[in-house]
């Protein structure tokens, strides 16, 4: 009896996930080229609820853990390995206020009603899997969109990049790229674990040294007021100024 239920359950299911994808297209249609972009994205937000919460007359239950807050004055870059079209819909509507943009593969950009219209007009980055430099370039563009404020990566500072051969050299040849926040932040990778305590010290100190030449001309008083090491996703441990060379 379940297994029959089950089969009816999915079935209704596909019919609301296929007239979803037929209705949203036009709506999504209507919107972009007689209401503008924002309806266009008002669209899409409920493109995404309909087939999000769709999945409810599976019997399904959906739940969203939100396990750290995420700051609003920045661009995020998510980099997610998503298992189906299923989860792609839940992302969109619990992090619509943030306009997602996806980086999709090109074949999606045709084909598929409701999908491909808003790949194409939401200012998704469509790269070919088999192109290297026109997915590097294709993804560049999204800083363009995202980072007017330099909170992007940028080709200016070697973080976008059509070179790619070259980027990794420099970043496994210890090349780092820092900024300071406008809280007075900075964060910054010295290391890896299979570095020896001498090699990591080096690096820290290094580091220090390049935040104190940086110093502004006008800045005056003490520059390096706190400093604290952590592990990746580990706690910080504050270390004392005065044993800081330098700061």
């Amino acid at each position: 009896m379940k297994k029959i239920l089950d089969y009816v359950l999915s079935t209704l299911y596909l019919i609301h996930f296929g007239l979803t994808l037929l209705v949203f297209h036009v709506i999504q249609v209507i919107a972009f080229n007689v209401f503008g972009k924002k309806a266009h994205k008002t669209a899409v937000d409920w493109l995404n609820f309909s087939l999000t919460f769709g999945l409810y007359l599976t019997g399904a239950s959906i739940k969203l853990k939100n396990l750290a807050q995420l700051p609003d004055n920045r661009p995020i870059i998510f980099v997610a390995n998503h298992q189906s079209s299923y989860d792609i819909s839940p992302v969109y509507w619990y992090m619509r206020k943030y306009s997602p943009r996806f980086v999709s593969k090109i074949e999606l950009a045709k084909g598929v009603p409701s999908i491909s219209y808003n790949l194409r007009k939401s200012g998704a980055a469509l790269i070919n899997r088999k192109d290297g430099k026109q997915a590097i370039t294709e993804i560049a563009r999204l800083g363009k969109l995202l980072g007017p404020k330099g909170l992007m990566p940028n080709p200016k500072l070697g973080t976008v990049t059509p070179n790619v051969e070259q980027a990794v050299k420099d970043a496994k040849s210890g090349q780092i790229e820092f900024r300071v926040e406008k809280a007075g932040i900075i964060h910054a990778g010295i290391g890896k674990l299979s570095f020896s305590d001498e090699q990591l010290k080096a690096n820290f100190d290094a580091f220090v040294d390049a935040i104190v030449k940086a110093k502004p001309s006008g800045s005056k008083g003490k520059y390096v007021r706190k400093v604290a090491l952590t592990s990746t996703m580990g706690p910080g441990l504050k270390i004392d100024t005065v044993d800081v060379a330098g700061a």
